[in-house]
């Protein structure tokens, strides 16, 4: 009873302060749970930000505090296909050989065919753009893969699109 006097004194209410009571919440960021972060993103720099709140059990918005308290930022793994000077030397030869042709008219710029394909793979990785690493600063992280098995291919002749295929590989 004395304690609601006293807030009925002080407040002129003896209702509870639901806004006070909402922003008053323990908080996560301790150093043990920032060590258990380093850790876990040291062992696993590609895991996402998501999954790794799902398995350390602290919600997503605390783990993303405690991130930007470690200075963890997300970097780009670059993915590139296996080249060797053999590969390197082949393309400089065919775009001689292609400059060559449209100088002398040999080639009909109006008859070239511009191409596009889509990789469709099986192994799970379904967005470059996902491919992320955390870390407090840029490493240079690089996939190699060679070209995926299943292929979308998209030809376009002047003035208008003309070929579309699927099919299982490429022999150039």
């Amino acid at each position: 009873m004395a304690r609601l006097y006293a807030k009925f004194k002080r407040t002129g209410s003896v209702e509870d302060d639901k806004k006070a009571m909402a922003t008053a919440t323990a908080t996560v960021v301790t150093d043990g749970a920032k060590q258990v972060v380093d850790d876990f993103f040291a062992a696993d720099p590609t895991r996402s930000v998501r999954r790794a709140a799902e398995m350390l059990g602290i919600k997503r918005t605390s783990l993303q505090r405690i991130m930007k308290e470690l200075e963890l930022s997300p970097y780009k793994i670059q993915v590139t296909q296996p080249l060797n000077e053999d590969h390197t030397q082949r393309r400089s030869e065919f775009a001689q050989l292609m400059l060559e042709k449209l100088q002398t008219g040999e080639i009909d710029v109006k008859k070239i065919w511009f191409s596009d394909e889509a990789y469709f793979t099986l192994d799970g990785h379904l967005n470059k753009q996902n491919y992320r690493y955390w870390g407090r600063e840029r490493l240079e992280i690089t996939v190699v893969r060679s070209l995926h098995p299943k292929n979308f291919l998209c030809g376009v002749q002047y003035p208008r699109m003309v070929y579309l295929a699927l099919f299982s590989s490429i022999e150039l």
